[in-house]
């Protein structure tokens, strides 16, 4: 193996790039991780770690050598930022440098864009969603991350129309352990399992577990045909059912009281403005969250099972593991 292709992971030390290393490195790939964070991650056989970022040329220009796949996950994946530029700047600059940088090494066979089933999801966009229902245009997307991932992918698009190796997956809200960052669906967790939230605005969501993401990822580099899209989901679930299947696997009792959307969206609507203003933190309920619950995001990934032969697990399994992982490591 110490002569095969090198597998370039951008993004990965973050939780679904590290799904994906795991996935890879099962696969026997040799791996190597960009990613500025990456240098607190612990030694592993078969990867090599590059703690620079992507905006860097000359470190991304280095990182291509050698290089068979890449596999561009690096992403700011929050839904709310205190410089809302930063989704501009890294989700689509990132994915600008990495295809360049990419494009630009000859020995490149395949390069895998992760964008996201967000930017799919437009005011009045039909349900379920597949590859092939037509895409909302920008100003309907709910907020600055997924406009973000919308202009990305556009690039990722173009790429592959040009002829360059490009294959894109879009995974939904993926769920497991693992979740340092932590993402928007693990802060999520982390508040219904510590009883912070006494209400739930009911939406319909897809949800799927990372290690199974990951998979699809994996296969979309194996089996996927350039210029072509999958969507990555799990199960179709209206909010209050996720929320029984948590308590079912967690032990833990959910709300039973359900928010309007206005009120939720008011709410929202308030605590970013505060975030904006004064704390600069995090609000709990990002208003693009909010905007998000007020569309159905029911998807259908036939073709990922068609043509890569992905099965996720049910639900059930990486959802008891993000619980589990979640109280063994103290934080719920």
């Amino acid at each position: 193996m110490t002569d095969a292709p090198v597998s370039l992971v951008t993004g990965g030390s973050g939780f679904l790039g590290r799904h994906l290393v795991a996935a890879l490195r099962r696969r026997n790939h040799r791996v190597r991780i960009m990613d500025p964070a990456a240098g607190s991650l612990p030694p592993a056989p078969g990867v090599e770690v590059r703690a620079a970022s992507i905006l860097d040329p000359a470190a991304l220009a280095a990182a291509m050598e050698g290089v068979g796949h890449v596999w561009h996950v690096a992403a700011n994946a929050g839904l709310w930022a205190p410089d809302p530029a930063v989704f501009e700047r890294i989700n689509v600059g990132g994915t600008r440098a990495v295809l360049d940088a990419a494009r630009a090494a000859p020995q490149v066979a395949r390069i895998v864009c992760v964008s996201s089933a967000v930017a799919l999801v437009g005011r009045a966009t039909p349900v379920p969603i597949a590859e092939t229902t037509p895409r909302p245009p920008l100003e309907e997307l709910a907020g600055a991350y997924a406009r973000s991932k919308a202009r990305a992918l556009a690039l990722a698009e173009q790429a592959a129309a040009e002829g360059a190796p490009v294959v894109t997956v879009f995974p939904t809200v993926p769920l497991g352990a693992g979740d340092d960052t932590p993402t928007p669906p693990t802060r999520m967790l982390t508040d219904f399992l510590a009883g912070r939230v006494p209400a739930y605005l009911e939406c319909r969501m897809n949800w799927v577990g990372a290690p199974d993401c990951a998979e699809g990822i994996a296969l979309a580099g194996e089996r996927g045909r350039p210029g072509e899209g999958y969507i990555l989901g799990g199960e179709n679930l209206w909010f209050g059912d996720f929320l029984r299947l948590l308590q079912e696997v967690s032990g833990s009792p959910m709300p039973r009281r359900r928010v309007p959307y206005g009120v939720a969206f008011a709410a929202a609507a308030v605590q970013e403005w505060l975030a904006d203003t004064l704390t600069r933190r995090p609000p709990q309920a990002p208003l693009a969250g909010v905007r998000l619950a007020g569309r159905a995001q029911w998807f259908d990934s036939g073709k990922a099972a068609r043509d890569l032969g992905w099965q996720p697990r049910p639900l059930r399994e990486p959802l008891a593991e993000a619980v589990a992982w979640l109280r063994e490591a103290g934080r719920a």
